[in-house]
C-alpha cells in the first residue's frame, strides 16, 4: 500500500472517537465503527476472527492493544498487548494479493 493511501486512510480512521453502532462477530465479541470501518478499507475481517478466537483465553484483559506486523516477505506477526506493555506474541501469519480483486488474503 502506498504512503499516501496510509495516510488517507488514517486520517479517515482518525473521526472515529465515538461510536454510533456495536457490530457483533460471529464468535460474539463485539467491534465498533471504526473497527469496521477499518476491517473493511483492509480487507482484514481475518483479523477480528483472530482477536475473537483469543477472547476465551483473554476475557479477564480489559484493555487489549492489537497489532500486525508485516514483513516485506508476504510474512508477518500478531501481537497484543495490555496495559503492563507487555506484548503477547499470538502468532505469525502469510498473506498474499488476490488477484481477482487485488485485496490481500492472510493465514495464521
Amino acid at each position: 500500500m502506498k504512503k499516501e493511501e496510509q495516510n488517507r486512510i488514517k486520517a479517515e480512521l482518525a473521526q472515529f472517537t465515538e461510536t454510533e453502532n456495536y457490530y457483533k462477530h460471529f464468535a460474539g465479541v463485539k467491534y465498533t465503527d471504526g473497527v469496521k470501518f477499518l476491517a473493511e478499507k483492509l480487507n482484514c475481517f481475518w483479523f477480528l476472527d483472530v482477536i475473537a478466537s483469543y477472547q476465551p483465553k483473554l476475557r479477564e484483559t480489559p484493555l487489549q492493544i492489537w497489532k500486525i506486523q508485516t514483513n516485506g516477505d508476504q510474512t508477518g506477526v500478531v501481537t497484543m498487548r495490555d496495559d503492563s506493555d507487555q506484548p503477547i506474541r499470538i502468532g505469525d501469519y502469510h498473506y498474499r494479493r488476490k488477484s481477482s480483486t487485488g485485496r490481500l488474503e492472510a493465514c495464521l
